[in-house]
């Protein structure tokens, strides 16, 4: 039962994302410790459930963001974890957890932990939702920087 209520779930994410047509600039909305961001859609390569992850046992030097290690798609991803990146407390992992994998740039190969997927909107629609903030993948990646 549980089985069918997460495939129904990712269905419906991959509903949506499918809906927007391919022109239009397209941000990804997701929620972290009952906040919403976005990111746009380009820099993403997949959305998948959230597996497990293994914790990383050697913890100096590594950001407290980093929480572990996960497979994907026969693809070992580092896992930050979204709600210590924006500062806030740790995502609670559950059904609708969702790792959010990277497909370039400065987290290539990282996927973000983050509590669930909202119906992506386009970047005209920003203004008429203020309660999202936008993130780049710069803006992430600056917050995982090891400290010398």
């Amino acid at each position: 039962m549980r089985t069918n209520g997460l495939v129904e779930l990712q269905k419906k994410i991959d509903a949506s994302v499918a809906s927007l047509s391919v022109g239009e600039e397209k941000l990804l909305v997701f929620e972290v410790c009952s906040g919403h961001w976005a990111i746009d859609f380009p820099s993403i390569s997949a959305i998948s459930t959230c597996g497990q992850i293994a914790p990383l046992w050697v913890r100096e030097g590594v950001p407290p963001a980093i929480i572990g290690m996960s497979a994907s798609d026969g693809e070992i991803l580092t896992v930050i974890d979204g709600g210590l990146v924006f500062g806030m407390k740790p995502v609670t992992i559950d059904l609708k957890s969702r790792l959010i994998t990277f497909e370039e740039g400065p987290l290539r190969g990282i996927a973000l932990l983050v509590e669930r997927i909202l119906d992506p909107i386009l970047k005209s629609d920003l203004e008429n939702s203020p309660m999202v903030t936008v993130v780049g993948l710069e803006d992430i990646a600056s917050k995982l920087k090891l400290s010398n």
